[in-house]
């Protein structure tokens, strides 16, 4: 009823309409608004237009009722209604955006300092802090925000006093019914007015994209915890190179192991190894997990699951089995050198250490903890009966 208000003020103040004609026009179109409803709908008058304009005349008399489409048509008044309805779902939606902008800036504030992993190639790669994550999406929905924005504009435009399709010959204030309506402005082109949807497609593509956004996020809250593919599922479709900067260990691991080169490794440091006792046995696989963590970041992998090869070595020494694989899996969790895990990357980065510092510190730690753990394990599984 609104773009009925806006029509006929418009007629009265062009002089088509007479003002007590208009004013009455007004109390019935009032009169009409509390009345009408969905029971009044008649399917033999096409459609609502039609319906509308006969309850009008019903009330209001064949000759007043219908003066009101003067210099008007269902086209463009339909045109009219449905930029109205889309405009407003748009404004709902950049609600909705900006309100999520605001509460992940939030986060990102009171988060600034909290360390999670970051992920790439759908891997754990670097640390970053959960506030650095939360600001990316917030850029990323500014963008979809500007998006929505010009969207809004492009279908806030009046295509009405295009009538039909070629205008009309009254006299009529379209910039009038426009601003009354709460339109920028006015689609120039009469047969554009009637004729074109593209507005409702950039507002489809928009939020499209904003959704693919949301979309994102949902998909980032599932990533921790998740094992997202394997090495048999993944090395006949990616290069060595992007491998590499993908960064996992189990993947990369479990090549090595099925390569054979994990059991040659072990075999060529530790084959001459079965005639010395158990605790200096023990320390050496403590050191050498220690120390290959530094060239080669997949040492923890290729100790952990070489257990065949530590098994064949310990039953030649007439030793258990377990002491050695617990020995090398135990070090492999606490491999601490050089800035290649969390906890020395995070120091560096802050400024703490430098890589010489953290090499030193790595080193000594991992060397004395190699020694402390060849010797207790052993122990302990004596005790145990290993």
């Amino acid at each position: 009823m609104l773009a009925n208000y806006a029509q006929v003020i418009m007629l009265s103040d062009q002089k088509i309409l007479q003002k007590s004609k208009a004013v009455q026009l007004l109390r019935y179109l009032k009169e009409l608004e509390e009345s009408f409803s969905e029971n009044d709908l008649d399917p033999a008058k096409d459609d609502l237009y039609f319906n509308v304009e006969r309850a009008l005349m019903r009330i209001a008399g064949n000759d007043l009722g219908g003066r009101m489409h003067t210099g008007r048509s269902r086209n463009d008044l339909y045109s009219a209604l449905n930029r109205m309805v889309m405009r407003k779902e748009l404004l709902s939606i950049i609600e909705k955006n900006l309100t999520l902008q605001e509460k992940l800036l939030c986060l990102a504030e009171e988060h600034k300092e909290d360390v999670v992993t970051g992920y790439t190639h759908l891997q754990p790669a670097q640390p970053i802090t959960l506030g650095h994550y939360f600001v990316s999406y917030a850029e990323v929905l500014q963008r979809d925000y500007l998006r929505l924005k010009h969207a809004y504009e492009t279908t806030n435009q009046s295509p009405l006093g295009a009538c039909a399709i070629a205008g009309t010959g009254f006299p009529i204030n379209r910039q009038y019914v426009a601003e009354s309506l709460g339109f920028d402005s006015i689609l120039v082109s009469s047969l554009d007015s009637v004729a074109s949807r593209d507005y409702l497609l950039e507002a489809e593509s928009a939020i499209a994209i904003m959704m693919s956004t949301l979309s994102r996020i949902a998909q980032d809250l599932q990533l921790p915890g998740i094992d997202l593919f394997t090495w048999d599922e993944f090395k006949d479709e990616v290069g060595w190179d992007t491998l590499l900067l993908i960064g996992s260990i189990t993947s990369l691991g479990s090549a090595i192991v099925s390569s054979g080169l994990s059991s040659w490794l072990l075999g060529s440091l530790l084959g001459g190894l079965s005639n010395v006792g158990i605790i200096p046995l023990c320390i050496i696989v403590a050191v050498i997990v220690t120390l290959l963590h530094f060239p080669l970041p997949v040492s923890a992998a290729i100790m952990t699951m070489s257990a065949a090869a530590l098994c064949e070595l310990a039953t030649g020494m007439g030793a258990s089995p377990v002491i050695i694989i617990v020995v090398a899996c135990f070090m492999a969790g606490f491999v601490l050198i050089l800035p290649l895990d969390p906890i020395p990357l995070i120091a560096y980065k802050y400024g703490y250490f430098s890589i010489k510092q953290l090499l030193v510190i790595g080193l000594v730690i991992g060397l004395v903890w190699s020694v402390l753990t060849g010797v207790w394990i052993p122990i302990i599984g004596g005790i145990l009966g290993y």
